[in-house]
Parts: C-alpha cells; structure tokens; sequence
C-alpha cells in the first residue's frame, strides 16, 4: 500500500512540474510572439506615415505585456519550480517595463525637437527587453531544466518537455539608437 500511495504522490509530482514548464512555455511563446509583432510594427515604416496606428498597436502590445506579467503571477507552482518562478516573474516585469518605454516615447522619436531622446530612450526599452532574455535564459530555462532533471524528468527532444528557447529581441541592431532612427523613420537632426 505505502508504494502505491508513494508512487500515486511522485506521479502527482512529476504532471505538476510537466504541467509548470508546459505553462511557462506557453507563456514565453506568446511574450516573445508579442515582441516580434511590436518590433515588425516599429520597423514597418508606419509610425512616419501613421503614428495613431503605431501607438494604437503598441499600446496592445503593452496590455498583452500586463496580461502575460498577470498570467505568470498566476501560474500554480510546485515548489521545485520557486526559484524559475521568481525569475519568471523579473523576466515579465522588465518585458513590461520595456514595452512600455518604447510605446510611451514612439510619437517623441517622430517629433523633429525630441526626436534624439525620443530614440534613446526606444534604445532603453530594447535594453530592458533584452535583459529579459537574458534573465530568462540564464535563470528561468536552466532552473526548469534542472528541477525536471532532479525529478528523472526528460527535457527536450522529442520525448522530453520542452523548454522555450526563444528571446523577445531577436534582432540586437535594436540597442542601436542610429538603427532604431532608420527604422522606425524618426527625424533626427543632424
């Protein structure tokens, strides 16, 4: 009897840490699908001939921002996941925190007298949003990884649980603020 229960209790366990890292990777998906739309918005041409529509789509980036930031806050986590969990948490507050300063500062980068901090601080946002992938990969994927590892739980492949390996800031020519002024059309002095 004590088997079965002990059995009953790991199985419990191990679809808990599954269900946890299937949820995260969800969630990475749809955060780093988020920030591609953003970014393909910005470098679309649009905000020099429609700034309404740009800041219309990026402000729907930052409510889904909010919502994901919310959904990791809800995430039920075993506490072999703490650690990813925490870090889970950092990584959607700066991917907030970074979106929000590039879509509170697009119509500054279109303005000929504050077109320069406008730009930088477009620069600042991507900044932030690749410190996400870097906490992400650093912290939240590897403690993921580990906490399935230590449960004999496969990773990866095409059996194992996969983790999301994807990053939000995919091309860095975003940190540069002569790029981001090409891109998204911004009239800087010379």
């Amino acid at each position: 009897m004590a088997v079965l229960i002990h059995g009953c209790e790991v199985s419990e366990t191990n679809s808990s840490l599954k269900n946890y890292a299937a949820n995260v990777a969800d969630l990475m998906t749809a955060s780093n699908g988020n920030g591609a739309t953003m970014f393909k918005e910005l470098k679309s041409g649009e905000a020099a001939s429609n700034i309404e529509n740009l800041q219309e789509q990026l402000n729907q980036a930052l409510d889904a921002a909010r919502s994901q930031l919310n959904r990791a806050q809800g995430l039920s986590v075993p506490s072999q996941m703490s650690s990813a969990q925490q870090n889970l948490i950092e990584t959607m507050q700066l991917r907030l925190d970074g979106i929000q300063e590039i879509a509170g500062h697009v119509q500054d980068a279109m303005s000929t007298d504050t077109s320069v901090s406008g730009v930088y601080a477009i620069a600042q946002g991507a900044y932030t949003l690749a410190a996400s992938d870097v906490v992400y990969k650093v912290s939240v994927g590897p403690a993921i990884a580990s906490a399935l590892n230590a449960a004999s739980i496969a990773v990866g492949g095409i059996s194992g649980v996969p983790i999301n390996s994807g990053q939000i800031v995919n091309d860095l020519g975003w940190l540069q603020t002569t790029n981001i002024a090409v891109w998204i059309g911004a009239k800087v002095p010379s």
